[in-house]
């Protein structure tokens, strides 16, 4: 059965929709935790599309290479669905918790960011490390700043969700009432008026 262009592109269209429906892009409703790690991720994005590094190939001259080049392997792809993980995480509700449920993720949002921000910085520690290894081999290569701005918005992604984390515990301490306003002797001195009074006249009966 042939499908004609327009219908593709309509359901292709209908997916997208659906898609960004279910995120609730309102930077202003973030905490500043969350602020936080989003410009961190605005950093990782920008450096995506910017070229790495670039060498000598002979007679074509310097040739950039982006993240996604042959000689970083697929730590692009890993970037991206870091990125769109914590993109998730801090904008769609509904997408994160049909997540967790269908993986088993049983801890905090800021437990889950944390990991984002350190699975990024580790993954870009090891590219970096490759690249820099390409100029024992050759000497007409260039290193652009792209990296930096991607080990940036990393460090920005982890860093915000330790801020989430102590965001998290301090809300859950607050809410003990108990345990964080413990009571005084002066608060319990009408109680122990009436626990003071004869008790019997609490029990006459009226026959």
């Amino acid at each position: 059965m042939h499908v004609s262009p327009a219908t593709s592109y309509r359901k292709l269209r209908l997916r997208i929709l659906k898609i960004t429906s279910s995120l609730s892009f309102s930077f202003l409703h973030l905490h500043g935790s969350f602020r936080l790690a989003f410009l961190g991720q605005i950093f990782v994005v920008s450096s995506i599309v910017f070229p790495w590094f670039a060498f000598n190939e002979g007679i074509e001259g310097l040739q950039d290479y982006y993240v996604f080049s042959k000689f970083l392997g697929g730590l692009g792809f890993f970037l991206v669905l870091s990125i769109v993980g914590s993109i998730i995480l801090m904008f769609s509700y509904s997408i994160k918790e049909i997540l967790k449920q269908k993986l088993g993720i049983r801890v905090s949002d800021a437990a889950v960011m944390i990991f984002f921000g350190v699975f990024q910085i580790a993954i870009l520690v090891m590219g970096l490390t490759f690249i820099r290894s390409l100029s024992h081999f050759t000497k007409d290569i260039a290193f652009y700043n792209a990296p930096v701005f991607s080990v940036v918005g990393s460090i920005l992604l982890m860093v915000g969700g330790v801020l989430a984390y102590r965001e998290q515990k301090k809300a859950v301490l607050n809410s003990l009432y108990i345990e964080n306003n413990p009571t005084t002797d002066a608060q319990f001195e009408e109680y122990r008026a009436i626990l003071e009074k004869d008790s019997d006249k609490n029990m006459i009966l009226p026959i």
